[in-house]
């Protein structure tokens, strides 16, 4: 819920990684636990623990991409 709020400030449809560097910001600075936060949404978004940068997939899936990949793991985790 928290990313998802914090994509609620980026422009167009996502093909600026600096609107996603942004995005993060956002996300560290309102999170309790900032880098397990980062850790676990590149693990939702891509099923790995390390990768490339986050700003870089990010903008490879764009908005849609992120929140169909954020919602399904939200229904397969039963919230």
């Amino acid at each position: 819920a928290e990313f998802t709020r914090a994509m609620g400030n980026i422009e167009g449809d996502g093909e600026d990684t600096r609107a996603w560097r942004s995005v993060l910001a956002d996300f560290r600075r309102d999170s309790a636990a900032p880098g397990r936060a980062l850790v676990t949404l590149r693990l939702v978004l891509t099923g790995q623990r390390e990768g490339p940068g986050l700003p870089s997939v990010l903008t490879l899936l764009g908005v849609d991409g992120c929140r169909q990949r954020l919602e399904k793991a939200r229904r397969y985790a039963g919230g």
